[in-house]
């Protein structure tokens, strides 16, 4: 923890991100992509810009990058520390460091705006880690979530030896510090945020623990940013869930994407997915979910246009892996933004970026 701490403290001086330029209105960017020397942690992925963490092969720190995908242009954001989950809003990106000791897992939120960049640590969370009961006791950060102009998080503690949660909360990230808009066991965990909406599903997989966990209600609940509940889905069979426009996407346990109406509940159709899909997300249309295998192997990039149930593979490599890792695709207007990273077969790791016109061109050829 006190190594995490000095990186933290050297990181708020102020720093100038590079500009970019978009490119022209009304032309279609090209496939493009950044190789990484390392692993990729996950990214986020809103407007034209990527943000994404880097774990090198040896002993070099993490650290955490920034790339626009009509510029082409990346440039480094912190040089002495990665992360485990990225969010993207307007101006300004966050992120949750993990780290810690095999007893002890340590959380830290940052966020900055872009794209001039001034680092803050704005919450921590320490928490001890029972192998004989497998369970951990302490604070936890997860579901980073950001659209528009708002970030939020879940925030909770647990006790040993049976995981018991006490003191939940979702939380909106300010520039400052973190403002709890409602509390209680139903806050977590923070799926997605979209027009002034969270999406919050209750499923203890999505926990980043040292363990494996399962437990929770399976339902999903969605709140305005001032804390209300708008809706709820309980079938109890929700394992992730993503929000854009109109559609509510919910990922279940019975290998189905289920689709909501994002303002009434009321159920529309659902499709089927492969067996172990995670990382789910949506834009209009079209949704993105990634398939993995049983055991070691690349997983499988899946596009699914939401009306018809027409499914494309989109790309196929190694990458983060669901819960314990960040997200390893998103998809926004512009297009797909994927991680490969380097394996036998991939003799290094990218970020990639998939223009829309190429995603819709994959499923119309089914």
């Amino acid at each position: 923890m006190k190594q995490l701490s000095k990186w933290l403290l050297a990181a708020v001086v102020p720093l100038v991100l590079v500009l970019v330029v978009p490119a022209a209105v009304g032309k279609t960017p090209p496939k493009r992509s950044v190789p990484i020397n390392g692993e990729v942690t996950g990214l986020a992925f809103g407007g034209s810009r990527v943000v994404y963490g880097v774990r090198p092969y040896g002993v070099t720190s993490q650290s955490v990058h920034v790339w626009d995908v009509l510029s082409g242009k990346s440039s480094l954001v912190h040089a002495s520390g990665g992360g485990a989950s990225f969010t993207v809003a307007t101006g300004r990106i966050g992120w949750i460091a993990r780290g810690g000791s095999p007893s002890e897992t340590d959380e830290y939120l940052i966020t900055t705006p872009v794209p001039r960049l001034h680092l803050r640590q704005l919450a921590v969370a320490v928490r001890g880690n029972d192998y004989d009961t497998r369970s951990e006791g302490g604070a936890w950060l997860s579901g980073l979530v950001g659209s528009g102009k708002v970030i939020a998080v879940s925030t909770w503690t647990t006790t040993v030896p049976d995981n018991a949660v006490t003191h939940a909360a979702l939380r909106l990230v300010g520039t400052s510090g973190l403002k709890t808009i409602v509390s209680g066991q139903d806050t977590i965990v923070a799926e997605s945020l979209d027009s002034g909406r969270i999406a919050v599903v209750h499923s203890m997989a999505l926990w980043p623990s040292t363990f494996r966990l399962s437990g929770g209600d399976g339902s999903v609940c969605v709140y305005s940013t001032s804390g209300k509940l708008l809706l709820e889905v309980s079938r109890g069979t929700a394992k992730e869930a993503a929000l854009d426009g109109n559609t509510l996407a919910v990922l279940t346990t019975t290998n189905k994407v289920e689709l909501y109406n994002a303002k009434t509940g009321a159920f529309a159709r659902s499709w089927p997915v492969p067996f172990r899909a995670a990382h789910l997300d949506v834009k209009g249309a079209i949704a993105i979910y990634s398939a993995y295998p049983a055991g070691a192997g690349p997983r499988i990039l899946h596009a699914l246009q939401l009306k018809t149930g027409k499914d494309a593979v989109l790309a196929r490599g190694e990458a983060p892996y669901p819960y314990g890792q960040g997200d390893d695709a998103q998809i926004d207007s512009l297009g797909v933004v994927y991680a490969v990273n380097k394996s036998p077969g991939t003799p290094r790791s990218h970020v990639v970026f998939l223009p829309m016109a190429r995603v819709l061109a994959s499923l119309a050829k089914k």
